[in-house]
């Protein structure tokens, strides 16, 4: 049943799929990946990208600081709603990109996102070992403990 719920997780939260077994355990397609950095061509598929936004948004929004602030709000938003990968210090690092985002970005600089990305990998990839780890363990269901499901009341966390 355990076992079960791990493979659920995985697949549900993190899209990684097990591509064959061994005898130490399962192989997982992510534990093979290359490092991620950005290519040629992403700088000029970005530009090509915002100059279309700026041409065809109905908004017209000025991509300015302030916009820069909401991309970067959104983006770990999107990337992290539970505030389960990434620590109060990721954040602190990445505030400095915060304003630099309008300038970057229609500049074609994507290396805000490759960042943000290798961290987040990380993190995903040893979340999966500490899934293992637990998983090792029977749980003790005599413990008084409680779970936050509204995410947005928790801060970021300090340490795992």
């Amino acid at each position: 049943m355990h076992r079960l719920l791990f493979f659920t997780f995985l697949i549900l939260n993190l899209g990684v799929f097990p591509v064959s077994a061994s005898s130490s355990g399962l192989i997982f397609k992510s534990d093979t990946l290359a490092v991620l950095e950005p290519k040629e061509e992403h700088q000029v598929e970005t530009q090509t990208i915002v100059s279309l936004i700026y041409q065809a948004h109905y908004r017209k929004l000025p991509f300015n600081d302030s916009l820069s602030n909401v991309v970067y709000d959104n983006f770990f938003q999107s990337l992290d709603p539970n505030k389960s990968y990434f620590l109060k210090s990721d954040l602190d690092y990445f505030d400095k990109y915060k304003n630099q985002l309008d300038n970057a970005i229609p500049a074609g600089d994507v290396s805000f996102a490759y960042q943000v990305f290798s961290i987040y990998r990380e993190r995903a990839l040893n979340r999966i070992d500490k899934v293992y780890e637990l998983l090792e363990v029977e749980p003790d269901f005599t413990k008084e403990e409680t779970f936050e499901t509204d995410r947005d009341k928790l801060e970021w966390k300090t340490s795992w």
